[in-house]
């Protein structure tokens, strides 16, 4: 699986600006949770005028729950995900 390194870098200069306090809604083909990797071989990358590979949004919210914040998700599976996240 992937790292979102990329986004965990915007979040942490977006924390800076805000002095701390953030919410973020996310909405992406993602991973929602660790359970989903199981099955999961090498990164998809599907190209289609450009290219795009499934968001780690698992990651992303084990990093707002490690800076002290929350999250609210959909609880569906094999779908569009969106998330809400606070720190």
């Amino acid at each position: 699986f992937l790292l979102p390194i990329g986004a965990i870098r915007m979040i942490r200069a977006l924390l800076e600006l805000s002095g701390g306090r953030f919410m973020m809604v996310v909405g992406d083909k993602a991973y929602r949770d660790d359970s989903e990797f199981k099955a999961v071989k090498d990164p998809h990358i599907a190209l289609h005028g450009s290219m795009s590979f499934m968001c780690n949004l698992h990651a992303i919210k084990l990093y707002f729950k490690a800076l002290g914040g929350f999250y609210l998700d959909t609880p569906y599976r094999d779908t569009f995900q969106v998330a809400v996240l606070f720190a």
